[in-house]
């Protein structure tokens, strides 16, 4: 059946699998940019195929639980974005996650 990209990933920038191949950061089953792989940019190389997922859809390497993963893949860009919004607004970042709004 091929490979199928996780259609719920993203790095912490927001970038997609098909983002990643068309800038050219994976081919050929591989992450081309070492500085676009690994746990900093949530694992590419395991979800989407360019990068390296392999053809049945599943990771290379073992995946996290699945309630786990749908909650995390979910929940995280959608935090990112807030904090780069926040940022953008003047908020510094908060230590434990989120941001303090300006002038607190």
């Amino acid at each position: 059946t091929g490979c199928h990209d996780d259609p719920h990933w993203s790095n912490p920038e927001g970038y997609t699998c098909a983002e990643y191949s068309g800038r050219g950061w994976c081919r050929d089953g591989r992450v081309a940019e070492s500085d676009k792989a690994g746990e900093e940019n949530r694992f590419p190389e395991h979800s989407c195929c360019r990068c390296g997922r392999n053809a049945t859809g599943g990771a290379t390497q073992p995946a996290l639980a699945p309630d786990l993963d749908a909650v995390y893949w979910t929940a995280v860009p959608a935090r990112a974005q807030q904090d780069r919004n926040a940022a953008r607004l003047g908020a510094r970042p908060r230590s434990g996650g989120g941001a303090v709004p300006p002038g607190s």
